[in-house]
């Protein structure tokens, strides 16, 4: 397996995370998430017409920042990483560690902006792109058990993987000393190891005080008040949809945009969460884990409706279970509907 890039990396890490969630739908657009929302998508109109959409509002701080030049440069560091992520997946494909199941039936690669949003339309001139950016939005991804080994491994290269063997190997000969020396203090780490234990199991969640939590979470989502979700929250956010590193006024900001175009939203938990990992240390247990819920949310000229899968990191200290990471993919767009009201 060859040297995979940082950036390859990075979404080859975003894919086998996406996998692993109970319910997820693995496809490109659902990867890509962190890369496009909330300021770009593609429309996937055609085999060879795939235009990136770009937010008008970024866009214009764009041009204000930077000029003409600057809108040349982002349009041409989103083709290149497009054209990264097509020989990426082409690779894959050719040596056997991701394979593609039935049609995707979806019209974009990202999320689609509100009708309200303005956006500006840009073409990627390269026809040979727009087909395989095509192809591969339109397809469900499947990893093999090897490359999803190879992630998880943190991208271990055979050399680093022999190396790693060798060390193991030799240290085999020290083992009949370290565990002779380990005996003279082994009432010691008996004592160690059960004070350790306790402090852990006292950190410890049940699986219902979770489900409580995120319902809970999704009935303040519902409230008009911008800062009914904050008390949730444990800030700075290390991922708030798709920001980083976010301040309580980043997300009151967000909610109230969010809440003007939506006035009237309600949201249904459609699973319990399923826990995916689990990380403690000394004060502190950090919880990954996934769910999903149905959503409907409606202003003066349309109602939406539709389901999400979402990624949460909760953060349990101090008798307190707070959110401090959330990431929200696209469920199937099959299940996506837009009804326009009509004018009385």
């Amino acid at each position: 397996m060859k040297e995979f890039s940082t950036y390859e990396k990075k979404i080859l890490t975003e894919l086998i995370m996406i996998d692993e969630i109970a319910g997820g739908v693995l496809v490109l657009g659902n990867i890509l998430e962190f890369e496009l929302n909330p300021n770009f998508y593609l429309d996937l109109e055609s085999a060879t017409n795939c235009p990136i959409k770009i937010l008008k509002t970024y866009l214009d701080d764009i041009t204000n920042e930077f000029g003409v030049i600057g809108i040349s440069e982002l349009v041409k560091e989103l083709t290149n990483k497009f054209l990264t992520i097509i020989e990426l997946f082409q690779y894959l494909e050719s040596e056997k560690l991701i394979s593609f199941s039935c049609n995707y039936p979806t019209t974009s690669l990202g999320s689609e902006f509100d009708v309200e949003e303005e956006r500006v339309s840009f073409q990627i001139e390269n026809e040979e792109l727009n087909k395989l950016i095509y192809k591969y939005s339109r397809k469900i991804i499947k990893p093999t058990d090897a490359l999803t080994d190879h992630v998880q491994k943190n991208f271990e290269t055979n050399t680093v993987i022999q190396a790693t063997n060798s060390s193991k190997s030799s240290g085999k000969l020290k083992t009949f000393w370290r565990i002779i020396v380990g005996l003279s203090v082994v009432v010691g780490l008996i004592v160690g190891l059960i004070l350790i234990k306790e402090k852990y199991d006292s950190q410890k969640v049940p699986i219902k005080r979770i489900n409580k939590l995120i319902f809970e979470f999704l009935k303040a989502n519902e409230s008009n008040d911008p800062k009914a979700i904050i008390d949730f929250l444990d800030f700075p956010l290390e991922q708030y949809i798709s920001l980083s590193n976010v301040s309580s006024d980043s997300v009151r900001y967000d909610r109230e945009k969010y809440i003007s175009v939506w006035p009237k939203r309600s949201y249904v938990l459609q699973n319990n969460a399923t826990i995916l990992n689990t990380t403690k240390n000394e004060t502190s247990t950090l919880f990954t884990l996934t769910y999903s819920f149905l959503f409907e949310v409606e202003n003066s000229q349309k109602i939406n409706t539709g389901g999400k899968f979402c990624r949460l990191v909760v953060k349990y200290e101090d008798n307190l279970c707070k959110i401090k990471s959330i990431t929200e993919y696209n469920s199937n767009p099959n299940n996506t509907k837009s009804i326009m009201k009509t004018k009385k």
